[in-house]
């Protein structure tokens, strides 16, 4: 199984546990690129090079994905 699956499953669980819930995640480059290719739907590797301490906003409903902030740098001054 590869990346991707394995951060869209983890990402569906969680959902599932905490729902209507915020979820903060700690995870390196790759865990991120991944999150953000299932969520827009795009291909593997088509979101390389997060800033080091980013924020990256992502909401998950039932049925709907939503990427809300990348890269936001902004609280590290």
């Amino acid at each position: 199984v590869g990346a991707k699956t394995r951060v869209s499953n983890a990402l569906w669980r969680f959902t599932a546990r905490h729902p209507d819930q915020r979820i903060a995640g700690f995870v390196h480059g790759g865990v991120i690129g991944a999150a953000l290719a299932v969520v827009t739907g795009a291909q593997n590797f088509a979101f390389n090079g997060s800033g080091n301490g980013a924020i990256i906003r992502l909401v998950l409903t039932e049925g709907r994905t939503v990427l809300r902030g990348l890269n936001d740098c902004a609280h590290l001054g």
